[in-house]
């Protein structure tokens, strides 16, 4: 969708929503918007986010990574002398991401022994029920053998939402990635909270949910 980040949600653009969360979170000491848009960087600016530069042309195709795009973000403020004991990201599609999740992720970081922690939901369609099809030949990601298995005789199965993730900057710049074997899975129950807009029925459904929260 063009203009994803800054098209209005239920009066107000999709990028303030998650704009306004952090802010009113309270614990983040520098809420940056790292964009090539003079748009998006007019519209968050004026929402309370700092636009500290413009994302350069080469982390701003479709295929750029993110880790590459927070790596820039880094490599600013360390060239300027300033250093962050983590950096979380916070994707505008996640419009209903709420403070009080942003101050929990938070105080779980600070308690746990682990590089990063990735906001996780539990899955409505489970993994070992899915398929691959080659041609007309259906493969199953996880075997045959779990076919023979009640629905309830599953495991859990949880997706990464897309929520929020953080990370230690240190094991960033080493590892190159956020999600390693040592992350910590933080689990968000409210499915409506972890709605994440990828598509324009996923916007129309947003806007329910966007008007029930004001009811």
């Amino acid at each position: 969708m063009p203009n994803k980040n800054i098209r209005m949600l239920n009066g107000k653009p999709l990028i303030e929503w998650t704009i306004e969360s952090g802010l009113e979170s309270g614990v983040i000491d520098t809420l940056i918007v790292s964009t090539d848009s003079d748009a998006i960087a007019e519209v968050s600016s004026r929402a309370g986010a700092i636009i500290p530069f413009c994302r350069p042309k080469h982390l701003s195709s479709d295929t750029a990574s993110s880790v590459s795009v927070i790596m820039h973000a880094i490599e600013y403020y360390n060239a300027k002398s300033v250093q962050f004991d983590f950096v979380m990201v916070l994707q505008p599609t996640s419009p209903f991401r709420k403070a009080s999740t942003i101050r929990q992720a938070l105080d779980v970081m600070c308690d746990k022994d682990s590089s990063s922690l990735v906001s996780v939901s539990k899955a409505s369609l489970h993994p070992e029920h899915c398929f691959d099809i080659l041609g007309e030949t259906p493969r199953p990601l996880m075997g045959w053998e779990v076919f023979d298995k009640r629905t309830q005789d599953l495991s859990n199965a949880w997706y990464v939402n897309g929520l929020i993730y953080m990370v230690k900057p240190d094991s960033l710049v080493s590892r190159g990635k956020i999600i390693s074997e040592d992350f910590f899975p933080f689990r968000i129950l409210d499915v409506n909270e972890a709605f994440d807009i990828d598509t324009p029925e996923d916007f129309e459904f947003a806007e329910h949910i966007a008007r029930n929260l004001n009811d």
